[in-house]
């Protein structure tokens, strides 16, 4: 194996970032190295699952107010996404909290509405708000985990 002599650097790490990266194949016969032409493969960020976020009705109320619903669950894996559904009479957004690993923002969602997916490259776990409604601060949160979809 290329990474247990130190001939090919890298050879022995997982691909866990998004972009284009640039193969060779190696072969050693009788003490030669031979390489093969350099070929390219993309990785892409954007292409995963995506979570939905639902603002159910009332949830601008105050201390009544209830919770965000998460489908299939409140947990995603690098490089899948989020959207908000808007089940709610009045129109919400939805904000990631300063000191998220990474800034995320959906813009206004009417009522009755989805919204497009926002994809997330960074695990850690992501407070939100809907900065529209002060009762709505710290509303959510969910996980992003390391794993790389």
């Amino acid at each position: 194996m290329c990474a247990s002599h130190g001939c090919c650097p890298g050879a022995d790490r997982a691909v866990i970032e998004p972009g284009t990266i640039y193969l060779r194949a190696h072969a050693i016969y009788q003490g030669e190295h031979f390489w093969s032409d350099e070929t390219s493969v993309v990785v892409e960020i954007g292409k995963g699952a995506v979570m939905t976020i639902t603002y159910q009705q009332g949830a601008v109320t105050g201390a009544s107010a209830r919770p965000p619903t998460y489908a299939p669950g409140s947990s995603i894996k690098r490089g899948d996404g989020i959207k908000l559904t808007n089940s709610d009479a009045v129109g919400h957004n939805l904000v990631c909290n300063s000191g998220t690993p990474e800034p995320c923002s959906i813009g206004t969602t009417a009522s009755g509405t989805t919204s497009a997916a926002v994809y997330l490259t960074k695990a850690g776990t992501y407070a939100f708000s809907c900065t529209l409604h002060t009762s709505m601060a710290n509303f959510g949160s969910f996980t992003v985990t390391n794993e790389l979809n």
